[in-house]
């Protein structure tokens, strides 16, 4: 038997033992966090810290009648150990619950089936990973972050559903300095990892880098013809998966895609923009349990087709759930290509803005559509088809309505992904896929 699907078994006959202590009336709601995660840390291209973390969370969401109570322990994976600090937690939430008002729109637990997803991967040992990922950078000043192990989220219920999800992966999230301390920064990740493929990656961010030290041009504002490249645009759709796409932000009137229920508002007919869970970074259940559809169109062809529904806005609002998390915003968004060719992408910009990557990024408008941020690493000058210096940070305010609407002109015929890198309190899982796009009179401010 695999470890994995011990685990597996383990966290099931777990689940069996804590719901035996419940009473007539009671309902409980298990997720599961594992993790066994290799970190390493490098700057001037060598290794400065190595650590490895094993860890589990177990998350209980208990409910009496309509009341509900949040309570989160740690997970071994001993049982008994698990048993006896999750009995204390339960009893906690059984000895509270009397206390509480009832909250009308807490969804019914039912049972919503079982399922099971193990995506396994190839990757370097934790001893070769260190100098597969330091060699082809190794005479450069390289600053990063390695990361490489196995995630599990799994959920179970006290009406009998099971449902579990572990995926294993590697990224390389790093920058390459000059000597002047300009940077570019780069993204390697896969599930099968490929010398070949990931020297093309320092390659390309090579070439940029080369570029650097050439004196910065200062951008005067202005509205200027850019490329956004993959790696911009997944920043921008971060920002829209902030409060843009959830129903109950729509219904309260925070919502980004507001204007486009009530004006009957299009964007371009290249924009198109799904929850896609084939991509097989994250879970299709989510905090209750519930499967999502494998694909969800919430933007086709710029018309706006759907937002992220959990059971609890469906509830209070009287609509059809489509089983979003908690937070109704995407787990794992898929923006469709066009037919822009890489090789063509200088050519297209004409004259005008090579952005690599932005930041700080944040509605200033949200009900408008408007967003704002700065660029960041390696972000290009451009002249008849030909980049002629990097440029001075600028910020940036527009409208997502311009520039997935009428300024959109072309998509590129690639995507990358972007995966979810955070570490904060565990290790993230899922991502996003996005093309580059180029937009015409894209608003600088300062």
């Amino acid at each position: 038997m695999t470890t994995m699907k011990k685990h597996e078994e383990n966290f099931y006959k777990f689940s069996d033992d804590l719901y035996s202590s419940l009473s007539e009336g009671e309902d409980l709601t298990l997720s599961l966090h594992l993790e066994d995660t290799f970190f390493a840390r490098f700057n001037q291209a060598k290794v400065r810290q190595t650590t490895s973390v094993v860890e589990g969370e177990l998350g209980l969401s208990f409910v009496r009648g309509k009341k509900k109570i949040e309570y989160n322990v740690g997970y071994t994976g001993d049982r008994e150990v698990d048993l006896a600090a999750a009995t204390v937690a339960l009893k906690e939430c059984q000895a509270l619950a009397p206390n509480l008002m009832d909250d009308p729109f807490c969804p019914d637990t039912i049972n919503n089936g079982t399922s099971s997803e193990n995506h396994t991967a190839t990757l370097p040992s934790h001893e070769s990973s260190m100098e597969k990922v330091l060699t082809p950078a190794s005479s450069y000043d390289l600053a990063g972050i390695y990361t490489s192990g196995w995630v599990v989220r799994a959920n179970t219920n006290s009406k009998g559903q099971k449902h579990w999800f572990s995926t294993e992966s590697c990224s390389m999230d790093y920058s390459l300095y000059t000597a002047k301390q300009r940077a570019v920064k780069g993204m390697y990740a896969t599930t099968n990892w490929s010398d070949e493929e990931y020297q093309q990656n320092i390659s390309g961010q090579l070439a940029q880098l080369e570029l650097m030290d050439r004196e910065k041009k200062i951008v005067p504002r202005g509205k200027y013809r850019v490329y956004l490249s993959p790696g911009a645009v997944s920043e921008i759709v971060g920002i829209i998966n902030w409060q843009g796409l959830s129903y109950s932000c729509f219904k309260q009137g925070r919502s980004a895609f507001k204007k486009m229920s009530d004006e009957n508002l299009k964007l371009s007919e290249k924009f198109s923009l799904s929850e896609d869970f084939s991509l097989g970074m994250t879970a299709r259940f989510n905090n209750l349990g519930e499967q999502a559809p494998e694909r969800l169109a919430l933007i086709d062809q710029g018309v706006l087709e759907n937002y992220l529904v959990s059971s609890k806005a469906s509830k209070e609002y009287g609509v059809e759930s489509n089983f979003a998390n908690q937070q109704e915003s995407m787990r794992s968004p898929n923006m469709s290509t066009g037919d822009l060719k890489r090789e063509d992408i200088l050519k297209e910009i004409g004259t005008g803005l090579y952005l690599s990557n932005l930041h700080y990024l944040n509605w200033s408008d949200i009900r408008h559509g408007r967003i704002t941020g700065m660029t960041r690493f390696a972000c290009f000058w451009v002249e008849d088809g030909e980049i002629i210096s990097p440029i001075q940070d600028m910020r940036f305010d527009e409208n997502m309505y311009h520039f997935f609407g009428d300024g959109l002109k072309r998509v590129t015929d690639f995507s990358e992904i972007a995966p979810n890198t955070s570490t904060y309190g565990h290790r993230s899982i899922g991502g996003m896929k996005t093309p580059g796009v180029i937009v015409d009179d894209f608003s600088f401010t300062l």
